[in-house]
């Protein structure tokens, strides 16, 4: 019902934040290993 529509929701928000952060993570480590 609700709930599980909810828990759904949260997760797939959950992932796209993670997503997120890994791209901002790694991206500034690539951009210093090329330019190393």
């Amino acid at each position: 019902g609700q709930s599980a529509h909810w828990l759904g929701s949260g997760y797939a928000n959950a992932i796209a934040f993670v997503v997120l952060v890994v791209v901002l993570v790694v991206r500034p480590r690539g951009l210093l290993g090329r330019l190393a």
